[in-house]
């Protein structure tokens, strides 16, 4: 073989190789982590599909009567009897409401392992046990599929509630 065409080869070789790596390096775009793109994603006025959009309240318009001339005619009646004394009504008390369930609102952001979300809830006094509560989540298979996002839990619920409130 001779020098001239291994070195023809050669060259060619290593401007093939360059021309390729250009291309695949180029190309190359960096990896956003999630709190970025939902970010991004929020800017550009998209909607999580949990929030929904909030239908918008339209002021009611009422019409106003026209007022009408009436003629005023009274007549005042002759008083035949003397009115009888009534006595106030006596003060009743109203039945007590039924307390509405307090709730408690967590935040959930991007990146927070379940033993996280157990801390926070622990935080927040939804739950005993942090331990007891991500053992629950991981055992039950809530563990991967916990939302981000700002929740309202109702106090006293239990684990399986809050789970399911959290991984909607």
């Amino acid at each position: 073989m001779k020098v001239k065409y291994f070195l023809r080869g050669l060259g060619m070789g290593i401007i093939f190789t360059t021309l390729l790596m250009m291309t695949v390096v180029g190309t190359k775009k960096e990896a956003l982590a999630d709190e970025e793109i939902m970010t991004r994603a929020s800017l550009l006025g998209m909607v999580r599909a949990d929030e929904g959009l909030e239908p918008k309240e339209t002021p009611a318009v009422t019409e106003t009567p026209v007022a009408t001339e009436t003629p005023n005619v009274t007549k005042t009646p002759v008083a035949t009897e003397k009115p009888v004394e009534t006595r106030p009504p006596e003060e009743t008390k109203e039945p007590e409401k039924p307390k509405e369930p307090e709730y408690v609102t967590v935040t959930i952001k991007g990146g927070m392992w379940s033993k996280d979300v157990a801390k926070a809830m622990e935080a927040a006094g939804l739950v005993s046990s942090a331990e007891k509560f991500d053992e629950y989540l991981c055992d039950n298979g809530y563990a991967s599929f916990i939302s981000v996002g700002t929740f309202k839990i109702k106090v006293g619920a239990d684990f399986r509630e809050i789970a399911e409130k959290i991984t909607k």
